[in-house]
C-alpha cells in the first residue's frame, strides 16, 4: 500500500520496486492517479500483478493495471530484463 510520498529519493525507490507493473511510466501514471487526491492510496498485488487505487471518499477499490487477462493469458507481452521492459520479439532460426 502506497500513499503520497513527498520525498523524491523515496519515490524513486518506489518506482524502481514497482516497475514490474508495466514499467516505470505505467507505475508513475497509476501512482499519480491514485495518490494525487487527499488520503488516496495505491495498492499493489505482487502475486496477481495488479495495481488498484482506493477512492478515499467511498472506499471503492478500482483496478488500474493488470498483467494478466481473466483467463490467465498475458495481457502485457513485454519481457522484464535487467535493462527494463522490452517488447517480446519473435525468434528467428538461423541455420548456419
Amino acid at each position: 500500500m502506497t500513499y503520497n510520498q513527498p520525498s523524491s529519493k523515496e519515490f524513486q525507490k518506489l518506482v524502481e520496486l514497482h516497475s514490474c507493473f508495466g514499467g516505470e511510466q505505467t507505475f508513475i501514471d497509476a501512482y499519480n492517479d491514485a495518490c494525487n487526491v487527499r488520503y488516496g492510496a495505491l495498492l499493489a498485488d505482487f502475486r496477481a500483478m495488479k495495481l488498484y487505487k482506493q477512492v478515499p471518499d467511498t472506499g471503492e477499490i478500482i483496478e488500474l493495471y493488470s498483467r494478466y487477462n481473466d483467463d490467465g493469458s498475458l495481457k502485457d507481452n513485454r519481457k522484464m530484463t535487467k535493462d527494463g521492459l522490452k517488447q517480446n520479439m519473435p525468434t528467428e532460426k538461423n541455420d548456419c
